[in-house]
Order: structure tokens, then sequence, then C-alpha cells
């Protein structure tokens, strides 16, 4: 009885339906096309309970109702002269004729032969139905699914559950009653939600176009119906084999059945040939270009340590043509030379005779080698398994191509192809372009650190061979003093070591490593500013003193120490030559509560406003004949590096002044300083 009251309740909620539309709705297209579905989905679930209603007219109505929905829903996505409009009045009139001519025939086999044929008609009704319903959803919008999920919702939920009942009975037997009469039930539980809709009906009033994604789905459930009744009709056939055949038959059929839709559902020329077909027979274009940019360009820009930017970009351009694989070749000089592959493999990593010419057209603008044009052309010479080249213009020439392998499914490129593959390849070549001018870039920012470190060095070198030829220079004079000798060979030694971290500062260049080459250690800056004021007081040189205020004694600093050491030798080498032999150098150590000074004056002749400005700082500006100018600019450069600067107090006449200010060493560093510090202090404060 529940069940009867059910299919009552459904077929008064449609037929209110179908009034409450045709009265008081617009007068359009689509208010009918929905009154007439609720109409017969209202005969139909009264014609279910009524037993004075004939049996063919029942039959009939199951598909009529079914139909009616895809009438409406095909009108939702049918705009002018759309393609798809034929489509669905010829599947309705396919289905109706055939559940007709089913009714009519007067059969003379059995009952179950009837049954299963009137079953498999149903099921594929309900198929396009449902596959109709998942195109109108995914076609609208935002704001037209806020209305339509009231409507399709349910349908789409009638609809699978009659897909279930309808395969279940067709495969294996119809099932128990129960499972008929709980569709009125579920019926009468979608009217109200179907009739809320339809009052919210004024935001779908215009119809819908279906995208290609939304017709692929619906031609793959369409085509899981017919699956469905494939393996129906199988089912048929085995059960005549009698009880001793038929269930190992029925396990190995089942076993294949299953394969066998995995291996379609994930068929790559299976999607290429659907695809195909719909672009050619339902569309008057062949491509949904918004969707095809949006996936070209996420495929472009997944990187990753496994998906380098070359193989990105053969899978872009293979995935508009359903492609397999792909390689890539890029020009070197005149050549094209093979940069990557993807599931394809040429015949060579050179083409020594292809012109790059032969990709220029008729008009003298590009074209795309495929079919004719590229058996005539010399490409397949190298690559044999090309289907067709794609070259990669940027600017006026093309920077390289790609070759594409055979697709899919049987293909022919035309004008609306060569368009598109032309517009991303040139997308492509853009990326190409710039990744080459980052590399370019990256080179020359590496070149110009090293040329910067190696002048630097050269520099400092320069300073070694001026110490050893003085010394040299006094080896007759001084060749028997004991002092000479221990000086000579202390001298030697220190600048072995040097010319060692020197190398080492060029090599850490090359590395990507810090500049500086050395670690940074904890200096005990008194004794460092003693010793290279006793190295560079020379014979007949000026008097160097070093001066330490008080409290900075044991002052410290956290830093790189040979470019430290290279920094304060070259100050005091400076300030030497400024001031002759007859004059004096002075340097004073004083340390603050956050930085360490160290001035070193002399009393030479001194600069003026204008040559600190513009000459002193300047690199490779140089007072001295075999001078490089990267001396001062150096060490105002160690000094900023390290959080310190490097000022200049100078005038004419008064001598100069070089204030190096470093930050001073953490408690930490200052404690480590003992461990790390020289192991003997000279015994002079002066030289």
């Amino acid at each position: 009885m529940l069940h009867v009251i059910a299919y009552l309740f459904a077929g008064a909620g449609f037929l209110l339906l179908a009034g409450v539309v045709a009265v008081g709705g617009s007068r359009n297209k689509q208010s009918w096309g929905l009154a007439f579905a609720a109409l017969l989905h209202a005969l139909w679930a009264f014609s279910a309970v009524i037993h004075a209603v004939p049996l063919s007219a029942v039959r009939f109505l199951e598909t009529a109702h079914v139909l009616g929905w895809v009438g409406f829903f095909g009108i939702l996505l049918t705009q002018g002269r759309s393609p798809i409009r034929p489509l669905v009045i010829g599947v309705c009139a396919v289905l109706l004729t055939a559940r007709t001519a089913e009714i009519a025939w007067n059969w003379q086999a059995s009952a179950v032969l009837q049954a299963q044929i009137s079953l498999s008609i149903d099921l594929l009704a309900v198929s396009v139905a449902l596959a109709l319903v998942v195109a109108v959803f995914r076609a609208a919008g935002d704001s037209d699914r806020w209305s339509l999920k009231f409507l399709c919702f349910p349908l789409a939920a009638l609809f699978g559950y009659d897909l279930f009942l309808l395969a279940q009975s067709l495969g294996a037997g119809l099932l128990p009653g129960e499972y008929h009469q709980v569709r009125g039930v579920l019926n009468a539980m979608a009217a109200p939600l179907v009739f809320f809709a339809a009052i919210r009906r004024r935001s779908w009033q215009e119809t819908f176009e279906m995208s290609r994604q939304a017709a692929l789905y619906s031609a793959a459930l369409i085509a899981i119906g017919g699956y469905l009744l494939l393996l129906g009709a199988v089912s048929m056939v085995m059960a005549r084999l009698g009880p001793e055949g038929a269930p190992p038959l029925q396990v190995v059929f089942l076993f294949g059945a299953v394969l066998l839709l995995l291996f379609l559902l994930y068929s790559g020329g299976a999607r290429a040939r659907i695809k195909l077909f719909l672009s050619r027979h339902v569309y008057a274009r062949k491509y949904d270009y918004q969707h095809e940019w949006r996936k070209f360009m996420g495929t472009l820009t997944q990187e990753g340590a496994s998906n380098p930017l070359e193989n990105r970009i053969i899978r872009a351009c293979a995935d508009l043509l359903e492609v397999p694989g792909g390689a890539l070749w890029l020009m070197e000089g005149s050549r094209p030379r093979l940069e990557a592959t993807w599931n394809h493999r040429p015949g060579g990593s050179v083409m020594e005779d292809f012109d790059p010419a032969e990709f220029e057209g008729p008009g003298g603008g590009l074209r795309i080698l495929h079919g004719q044009s590229l058996a005539e052309s010399s490409f397949l010479r190298i690559d044999a398994g090309a289907w067709c080249a794609i070259p990669l213009p940027h600017g006026n020439d093309p920077i390289g191509f790609i070759a594409l392998s055979e697709p899919r499914a049987p293909n022919r490129l035309d004008a609306e192809d060569e368009e598109l593959l032309l517009l991303v390849a040139r997308q492509c070549a853009s990326h190409l372009a710039e990744r080459q001018a980052v590399r370019e870039l990256e080179e020359n920012r590496q070149f110009s650190r090293f040329n910067r470190q190696f002048a630097f060095v050269a520099h400092d070198v320069k300073n070694i061979v001026s110490q050893l030829s003085l010394m040299l220079k006094n080896f007759e004079k001084y060749a028997d003093n004991p002092e000479f000798q221990k000086d000579m060979r202390e001298t030697v030694a220190h600048s072995v070591e040097r010319m060692r971290n020197l190398l080492g500062r060029l090599n850490s260049v090359r590395q990507q490593e810090d500049e500086s080459g050395d670690q940074r250690a904890s200096i005990e800056v008194r004794g460092l500013l003693v010793r290279e004021a006793q190295t560079a007081r020379r014979e007949e040189g000026p008097d160097v003193q070093v001066s330490v205020a008080a409290g900075a004694e044991h002052a410290s600093a956290r830093l790189p120490r040979e470019r430290f050491a290279s920094v304060i030798a070259h100050l005091l080498q400076n300030a030497c030559e400024a001031s002759g032999p007859e004059g004096t150098v002075t340097v004073y150590l004083e340390e603050t509560a956050r930085e360490i000074l160290i001035e070193i004056a002399d009393d030479g002749p001194g600069m003026s406003l204008d040559f600190i400005r513009d000459n002193l700082f300047a690199p490779f500006r140089s007072t001295k004949r075999d001078g490089f100018g990267v001396g001062v600019y150096q060490c105002r450069e160690f000094a900023r590096e390290q959080g310190g600067d490097l000022d200049v107090v100078s005038s004419p006449g008064s001598g100069t002044v070089m204030r190096l200010r470093l930050p001073r060493a953490t408690a930490a560093g200052t404690a480590e300083a003992a461990t790390v510090d020289d192991q003997s202090e000279p015994k002079q404060a002066s030289a």
C-alpha cells in the first residue's frame, strides 16, 4: 500500500508542476519542454499503480517519460542551429520507434527474450538522460547551478537508480518486486525538489552551451549504457548453456568484462577517438580554446626536478593533438641539436642537413611540416618516426622545433590545428628564450664575480711581488746576515701562504661559495696590527708606530683572517708610500661598545675633497704607474661586507687618516680569541 500512495503522490506532484509551468510560465520552449516532461512523468507514475491502464501503455510510458526529460535537457543545451539538436531528436525518435515496434510486434519467442529487449531499450534511454543531466549541470555557471541543483540532483539520482535496476535485471534476471516498488518512494521525494527548481527557473531560461568536457563525459555515460546492453546480450546467450557450463563461463565473462571496461576507461586511443568525433560532428570549431589554453599553461608551469621545461613543452604540445610522444630540437648555431625526448626516439642527436628555412610558408610566415610537406623535407632523414614538425618562433626566426609522433587516433591537421599549434609554439619559444636569457645572465654574473675577485687577487699578488722584489734587491747586500736570512725565510713562507689563500678565494667563486675564501675567526686585533706594522717597514722606509687606547689591548673582531690582514697591509703600504722615507705612520686602535676603530694616519701630501669623492674609491683608477686601482675600493667593500665602513679624512698638505670601523666580536667570540690568536706577540710595538 505504501508504494501505491508514493506513486500517486509523485504523479500528483509532477502533474501539478506541469500545470503551473504551462499556465503561469513564460511562453518559451524551455517552459513547454519542462511542462511536457513533467506531464509524461506524472502519467507514468499513475500508470504504475492504476490497473486499468493496459500493459502496453505502461511500457510505452516507461520509455516516454525518460525521453521527455531527454528532450527538455536537450532544449537547454541547444541554441540556434546547434548540431546537438538533431542528435537529441534522433535519439528520441529511434528509441520511441524501437519501443513502439517492440510493443506492436507479434512475438513468437519466449517472454524472457521480449523482457530483455524491453529492458535494453529502457537502459539506453536512461543512459542518454543521465548523460544530458550531467552535461547541463556542467555547462551551467555558478549562478545558474544555484537553481539547477534542485532539478539536476534528484533527476540524476532517479536515473542512476533506474540504471542500476535495469542493468541488474538485464544481466542477472529480474530483481524482486520491492526494488521496483521503491521507485515510487524515490519519485515522491524528488517531486517537491523539482517543483522548487521550477520556481527558480527564471535564472535558467536561456540555453546553455555544453562544454567539450561535458560532451565527452556524456558520450562516456552513453557508451557505458551500450556496454551494459552488450553484457546483457551475452548473458542471454550464456543462460542457454545450462547449469553445468554457465557458472564457470559467467565468472570468466565477468572477469574479462571488468578488465575490458578498465582498459576502455583509461585508453588514450579511445579517448582521442571520442574527442575527435565530437569535435568534427558536434561543434562548429574543433577546440574549446579556453580549456585547451588553461590545460596547456597548467602543463607548462608544473615545475619539478624530474619534470624539466623541455619535457613539459613537448607534453603540452602533444596533449593538444592526443599524441603519445615527441622530441624537442633547439638551434645550436646553424644546426639543430636534440634537447629532450618524451616517449619518442629520433634517429640521431644532431641534424646536419636540415635547414630551418623549410618551415617558411608560401606567404613568408612559418608553417607546420606534416603530410606531404613533411615527406618532401629533409626532416625524415634523421627522424623517420615523426608525424609532424612544429617550429618554435621567437622574433622572426625559429629557435628550434618540436617533432611529434603518430597520434592515438587517425587525424589530419587543418588550418585550425596549425593556427592553434603555432600560437602555442610561440608561447613555448618565449619560455625557452627566457630560460636561455636567465642562464646567460647567471653565467655573466659568475664571470663578473670571478673578474671582480680576480682584480682583488691581482692587486694582492702585486703587493706580494713588491715585497719579494725588495727582499731580492737587498739579497746581495745582506745575504750573509743571519737576521736577514731569517727574515727572508719568514717572508717567503708568508708569501707562499698568502698565494695559496688567494687561489682559494678564486676557487670559492668557481664553486659559488662565499667570496672571502676564508673562514671567520676571532682575531686579536692589536697583535695583527703590530705584526703588519713590522712587515710594512722597509729599508729606508718611514717609522711605523702602533698606539692603543686604554681598554683596547684585548680588542677582538670575528673576521676572515687573511682578508683582514690584506686590508691592513694595503692601508699601511699606501700610508708608507705617501709619507716617504722620512715620514711617520701612526696606527691607532680604539674599542667602543659596538665597534672597533682603526686609524692609519700618515704625514704625506694629503688629498683633495674632489679626488676623494671622484677617484679614490672608483675601481680601476690609479695614480700609480703599475697599479690596478682596486686597493682602496677593496678595503671599503670588505669593511661594508662585515657591517662596518671605511672613511677618509684628508686635505692637501695635512696628511691623510684612513678610519676603518669594524664590528667587535661577541662575548663568545672574545673568549674564543685566546685559542685562535697568534701564538707569540712581537716584542716591540713599533718598527
